[in-house]
């Protein structure tokens, strides 16, 4: 994937990828910077795979979609996406349905929906 620098769209919905499938991802994701669309939708990848995950997202910053629904997210990483979220001022779509992100989460993540405006 990491050659694939040209990319748009990359769906890897339901595919039990869970935190090592996560941890690849970010390995691999770096150079994708006209990504627009990121499906990991129903993948098991939790916080920590947030965590795996939070420095790339960071710099993807042609991102419209992220779809992280379905992941067994809490409230920790809930807090690790919201800097990178922070960055996206092209994000127009953001699911997290169907996780346990709970008040604290959505608190660490007001502040960076804030600032896309």
């Amino acid at each position: 994937l990491g050659k694939m620098v040209n990319m748009t769209e990359l769906d890897l919905a339901r595919n039990r990828i869970k935190l090592g499938g996560a941890v690849a991802l970010a390995g691999s994701m770096g150079k994708m910077d006209n990504l627009a669309v990121l499906d990991l939708g129903e993948n098991g990848i939790g916080d920590e795979g947030v965590g795996a995950l939070e420095g790339v997202l960071g710099k993807m910053v042609n991102l419209t979609v992220i779809d992280l629904a379905g992941n067994v997210i809490g409230a920790e990483g809930a807090r690790r996406l919201a800097e990178p979220l922070g960055k996206m001022v092209n994000l127009r779509v953001l699911r997290l349905s169907g996780n346990d992100i709970r008040s604290e989460g959505a608190g660490a993540l007001e502040g960076a929906l804030g600032k896309m405006v």
